[in-house]
């Protein structure tokens, strides 16, 4: 390969890691085609749907239910234990 056509591939990569970087840690700013392929960021909040089903049993969905079902948006931290703790005697 020439030296010239060397660079062109070098500043072709460093153009798509750098554009990988901003997408990987400003998520909310890359299309939506890109967003199910790409690992969730650092810090990111995922959003999660809550409804009661007809037993009134709570059901939790990353997709909202059918519509007519009242639900809640439940946002969190991927990085964080969305589990209560255990009571403890004590």
């Amino acid at each position: 390969m020439r030296p010239a056509g060397k660079k062109l591939v070098l500043l072709a990569a460093l153009a798509a890691a750098a554009l990988a970087g901003y997408w990987y840690f400003e998520p909310q700013s890359r299309p939506s085609w890109l967003s199910d392929r790409l690992p969730v960021a650092p810090g990111a909040e995922v959003k999660l749907y809550r409804w009661q089903n007809e037993q009134g049993q709570w059901q939790v969905s990353d997709a909202p239910p059918p519509d007519g079902i009242d639900y809640e948006v439940v946002s969190y931290r991927h990085d964080t234990n969305v589990m209560p703790a255990p009571e403890t005697d004590g």
